[in-house]
């Protein structure tokens, strides 16, 4: 990398993700990760500092959207949302107007 700057990765955010986010294109995917020290396939830690080259070609017009309607792109599936599609059913669980809603009949 020739500058070095980096990135605060946010929750949900894969590799191809943060590509995006920089570059305005996913073909950085790969050379992001290895830059880092992971594997394409590894789950990136909300909040861990991404260190990303500056200096390579990207694709301007993605990243004037990007930023004007202030996106950051999250595709990745997380340890932590497994858990919340895991959790526990049933009444003995459910809280009132968190996982049902009382309401009046007609």
């Amino acid at each position: 990398m020739n500058k070095s700057v980096t990135y605060q990765v946010h929750h949900g955010q894969t590799w191809f993700d943060i590509s995006l986010k920089l570059y305005g294109t996913a073909e950085y995917a790969f050379d992001l990760a290895l830059a880092n020290g992971a594997n394409i396939t590894d789950e990136i830690p909300t909040g861990m500092l991404v260190s990303y080259d500056i200096e390579l070609k990207a694709n301007k017009t993605i990243l004037v959207i990007y930023s004007n309607n202030k996106t950051n792109p999250a595709t990745g599936f997380t340890t932590e949302d497994k858990q919340v599609l895991e959790k526990q059913e049933g009444i003995s669980i459910w809280a009132i107007n968190a996982d049902f809603v009382v309401s009046k009949s007609k």
